[in-house]
């Protein structure tokens, strides 16, 4: 028989929030696995029309400051492991600019590839935030890729999807958080009840409350509809392809 389940109250970030189990099982194996970059998330966006690299930039801004997540770092302080959220707007979006356009036909696509290849290797350290990055690549002509790289203690598929689609609805509004009718956030992932040291554990009836325990940023009446595939960006008239980068 189910029970009834305690309301969902934000957790006090007076204190650093406890991590998820989720996020305790992966800082344990990242303590002792030979290679880290097996819990890395790697996605890049190919631009076939060109989009505004600076509009980019600012709308993946008010989405961090918006999700904690992407301001929290994980680590080990008196003996309990938890989630170390940095203030909002104190993090600033990890972004660098690459520029193939010099490089010949012949050479750009195997450049390419090895960029996004060591761009999904590079370690991060769980201790120090944020657990993602972006990579902006002009290749010349319309092209352009937009690279990121997430830690898996961060990311999951269902969070990817929201991701651009509020990236769509920022690029939309010219990056301002007002007119891209964002919705408001209830609860962040610190909040939901296997990450927020209340005490009682997630029931199976919660699930459809707090739309999948697993996911990462936080969906509180968001409209982004759960069948949405990743398979294309929509930013005013680009055309684009979103595609895994696999980590070799």
């Amino acid at each position: 028989m189910l029970t009834e389940t305690p309301p969902l109250t934000p957790a006090k970030r007076a204190q650093p929030v406890p991590m998820s189990f989720g996020q305790q099982g992966i800082w344990l194996l990242h303590q002792t696995l030979p290679d880290p970059a097996a819990y890395h998330w790697a996605w890049s966006i190919r631009f076939s029309r060109r989009v505004e690299p600076a509009k980019i930039r600012r709308c993946l801004g008010v989405i961090q400051e918006r999700h904690e997540i992407f301001r929290t770092a994980l680590g080990l302080q008196a003996g309990q492991l938890v989630q170390l959220i940095a203030p909002a707007q104190s993090v600033p979006v990890p972004w660098q600019e690459m520029d193939l356009r010099a490089r010949s036909p012949d050479q750009q696509p195997a450049e390419l590839r090895e960029l996004l290849a060591t761009e999904a290797r590079r370690p991060f350290d769980l201790a120090r935030a944020p657990l993602w990055r972006v990579v902006w690549i002009e290749l010349g002509g319309q092209e352009q890729v937009l690279a990121l790289t997430f830690h898996h203690s961060i990311m999951d598929d269902w969070s990817l999807r929201l991701l651009i689609h509020e990236l769509e609805q920022l690029y939309a509004a010219d990056g301002q958080p007002g007119p891209a009718d964002l919705p408001e956030l209830s609860q962040q992932y610190g909040d939901l009840p296997s990450g927020n040291g209340s005490g009682w554990p997630a029931q199976p009836n919660q699930r459809g409350r707090i739309g999948g325990n697993s996911s990462k940023i936080c969906r509180a009446r968001s409209n982004c509809p759960r069948n949405w595939p990743v398979g294309s960006l929509r930013l005013a008239r680009a055309q684009s392809t979103v595609f895994n980068s696999p980590v070799p």
